[in-house]
């Protein structure tokens, strides 16, 4: 069996799917490969998926990037991830956290958006791109605090918060992985937490969604199969999956890398294409995001 990840290695879908990988191999007795197929935003492991044989061997691990955002920002796709794949589970997720340069003394939410009304169009914040959730996630921000801060993309989550880091950036949302060495250090500060509730990680820092409900920056790791794949092979995948990462083994491991463990069943997973279509789509049309 092969999980093609349109991610590149040691990002947080690779790091989801080899350790989901290892246990499916332990729990199946036969191996479970990881192939990197990175490009188009994950719409080339889609591609490779969706021409795969319908026999539940060949599952892309995808985030909400390649299934949602990247069809709908760029001008043609060869393949619409939505028609041609199927939903399998939700492996896993993980909470954005928001920082902010420790140049800048921004120390909480309240600071950043005092700063944001007093010098309107002056501050900015960093993205792993155009169309990124950094970038549509802190859009909503914008929108929810009745800011204007200026979007700065950078190639992926680590350079913007090294930016962040050297004070040439105010915030971003990112990563736990990419906050936590700067945090350690002092570099950024870690003023909330794009969840519902506190990461325990970085418990000083409030949730948004403690104080603005249904607030939420959050990127899942989800397996995907051929769209004629029979519904038998999607739930038995999906229950295996789940029974692994709900073990406490797998939990742990996961967690260790900012990572929630999740499970679920395909139509759980299908709903919640649809309602991140719904967030996103509404933002990127509000926006008027194209890709770069």
């Amino acid at each position: 069996m092969r999980f093609i990840v349109g991610n590149t290695a040691g990002s947080g879908a690779d790091l989801a799917a080899r350790i989901v990988a290892r246990a499916l191999t332990d729990a199946w007795k036969e191996a479970v490969v990881v192939d990197n197929r990175g490009g188009v935003g994950g719409l080339l492991a889609a591609e490779i998926v969706a021409k795969a044989e319908p026999d539940g061997q060949t599952l892309m691990l995808a985030q909400e990037g390649a299934i949602i955002i990247a069809p709908a920002i760029q001008r043609s796709v060869a393949v619409d991830p939505q028609k041609a794949l199927a939903p399998v589970v939700n492996l896993a997720d993980t909470d954005y956290v928001l920082i902010a340069s420790a140049k800048s003394g921004i120390r909480s939410l309240d600071d950043l958006r005092a700063l944001a009304l007093k010098q309107p169009g002056q501050r900015t914040f960093a993205s792993a791109g155009v169309g990124s959730v950094h970038h549509l996630g802190f859009e909503q921000l914008n929108q929810l605090l009745g800011i204007s801060m200026v979007h700065v993309p950078f190639k992926g989550g680590p350079p913007g918060a090294a930016e962040v880091a050297a004070g040439n950036v105010d915030a971003m949302f990112v990563s736990p992985a990419a906050a936590m060495g700067f945090a350690t250090n002092g570099r950024v500060t870690v003023i909330a937490t794009g969840g519902v509730k506190r990461n325990p990680q970085f418990a000083a820092a409030p949730a948004v969604g403690e104080t603005y409900k249904g607030f939420r920056v959050v990127s899942w790791f989800a397996l995907f199969a051929p769209a004629s794949t029979p519904s038998r092979v999607l739930e038995k995948i999906a229950r295996d999956a789940t029974d692994v990462v709900r073990s406490a083994d797998i939990r742990a491991q996961l967690s260790a890398q900012g990572i929630n463990a999740v499970g679920g069943t395909p139509k759980q997973m299908a709903d919640l294409v649809r309602s991140d279509m719904r967030t996103y789509g509404e933002t990127i049309k509000r926006l008027k995001i194209t890709a770069e």
